[in-house]
């Protein structure tokens, strides 16, 4: 859908007063991976050229398996307003429930009225999974074909489909801790896929692709940095986790997508400034940056690239404003009128 399409639809719903109001499957319906990883080049792109206004997030502990956080972000370009709110709850599964719940509100700016209440949880997934598709896109080799994924929950499925929009996979093997979760990984993403996907036993294996990508909760490194070959292109997708060895990021090229979140919040980052094995200059480039042509991406065949993500509330604006045009141009989702009186 065109710009100018998407704006008018979404000011008609403004000028109606109404809210559309979209669950998790509904958002599933709408947000495909090629229109989702443009929205994050865009949102990327806004955001190193200075021109969003996005906050540090805000995070409160509610107990040691509770916690929230609230994401707040503005792109004046579209015309995008939003606040995203996540709570990881650990016991959730005792519920049958996801451990991440996301909800996201996204606001007219010249207003305030609210457009829309959606689910968060399916679209901070596939908004994650397409920043790592397009930084894979943008930094790795374009004849990488394997990729190793840690990690085997809805994230790390997410994020192994998405590459194949950008990079033609022959083959894909993945690790995680439990073997019933890496085999049953294993043998779904390769029918869904139709893609040669095996089931790691030692750790090591997925760190020898072309493509390795750490999608986990794991508060210590899943990878060792010497297992990491040459050309080699890395994305780390934790907000606070250690998730890869100070050691992938020494000496390598680290692409963030904001860098100051990334010395705020990567815990790779954070702690290899603690011990004085990195400094701010490790960072070579904001992600929007070189996609605006102000810096570099790979510079050689043989360099290691390491792309750290925290995630950004502009990716989540972007995307959500996308889903919205979608859901008025289809009819889907469910309207209210929430403020119903002038006074």
């Amino acid at each position: 859908m065109d710009e100018h399409t998407a704006t008018e639809l979404i000011t008609g719903l403004r000028d109606r007063r109404q809210t559309v109001v979209l669950t998790d499957a509904e958002v599933r319906r709408l947000l495909t991976f090629p229109d989702c990883i443009e929205q994050q080049a865009l949102a990327f792109r806004e955001f190193s050229a200075g021109r969003v206004l996005a906050p540090l997030r805000t995070r409160i502990e509610l107990s040691p398996e509770r916690a929230s956080t609230a994401m707040l972000g503005s792109v004046p370009a579209l015309g995008g307003l939003g606040c995203k709110v996540l709570a990881r709850c650990l016991t959730n599964g005792e519920r049958g429930l996801p451990t991440l719940l996301g909800t996201l509100v996204l606001l007219d700016p010249e207003t305030g009225l609210p457009l829309a209440f959606l689910s968060a949880t399916y679209l901070t997934n596939a908004r994650t999974a397409a920043a790592v598709a397009l930084a894979v896109r943008v930094l790795s080799r374009p004849d990488a074909t394997t990729a190793g994924v840690y990690g085997s929950g809805p994230l790390a499925r997410l994020v192994l489909e998405a590459l194949t929009h950008v990079r033609r996979l022959r083959t894909a093997v993945v690790y995680s801790p439990t073997p019933e979760h890496r085999r049953r990984y294993a043998a779904e993403m390769s029918g869904h896929l139709g893609l040669a996907v095996t089931a790691a036993d030692d750790p090591a294996a997925p760190a020898d692709a072309d493509l390795v990508v750490a999608a986990t909760s794991s508060p210590t490194p899943v990878l060792a940095a010497r297992h990491l070959r040459p050309g080699t292109t890395i994305a780390s997708v934790a907000a606070r986790h250690r998730e890869l060895p100070v050691g992938a990021l020494r000496g390598n090229r680290l692409v963030v997508d904001s860098r100051e979140a990334a010395l705020h919040e990567a815990g790779e980052l954070v702690a290899g400034i603690a011990s004085g094995e990195l400094d701010a200059t490790a960072i070579a480039a904001e992600l929007g940056e070189i996609l605006l042509g102000r810096a570099p991406a790979r510079q050689r065949d043989d360099e290691i690239c390491v792309f750290k993500s925290t995630g950004l509330a502009v990716q989540d604006v972007v995307t959500a404003r996308g889903v919205l045009a979608a859901a008025l141009a289809s009819g889907t989702g469910t309207r209210v009128t929430i403020h119903d009186s002038a006074a």
